[in-house]
């Protein structure tokens, strides 16, 4: 059993630890950025595999789904050498803009697969940079969020 005057300390200690941690956090939130350049490469690398139908020959086209993977990959380690922040679990509405990438990625490769069939390659300009763009603005949308998780969290 505990005194009155334990319960007080420990509630002063927890509250200390406490502080201590979202100062932690409001420190950590900051280097939560991407590097400058990640988001323009990533943006490349996928632009480059939706245009992919437009300037690759058959054979090239199926290995450039796992080069696009790997370089995505590769990129994505390079930042957080860079960085120093291991990401940890994302929140919903970042994996949810994540989906949304996804989605409208596929969209854009099925409309460069489209165009490519009518012999409209240089069409495929422009569901590339769609894909460069909204890899650009749901990147910046996911980096906001994912540091504003790390710094309010109680």
């Amino acid at each position: 059993m505990t005194s009155a005057n334990g319960d007080t300390t420990d509630q002063a200690r927890a509250q200390e630890l406490l502080g201590a941690m979202a100062q932690d956090r409001a420190r950590l939130a900051p280097r939560m950025s991407f590097p400058s350049w990640l988001l323009p490469a990533l943006g490349a690398v996928g632009a480059a595999y939706v245009a992919g139908p437009a300037i690759l020959d058959d054979d090239a086209r199926q290995s450039s789904l796992l080069l696009g993977v790997l370089a995505a990959a590769l990129l994505s380690w390079w930042a957080r050498r860079e960085t120093g922040v291991l990401p940890g679990r994302l929140h919903r509405t970042s994996l949810a803009l994540q989906v949304l990438w996804l989605v409208v990625l596929l969209a854009m490769l099925s409309t460069s697969l489209g165009l490519a069939s009518l012999d409209l390659r240089w069409w495929v300009l422009a569901p590339a940079a769609v894909t460069f763009a909204t890899t650009l603005w749901i990147g910046r949308r996911i980096e906001t969020i994912e540091r504003a998780g790390v710094a309010n969290v109680r």
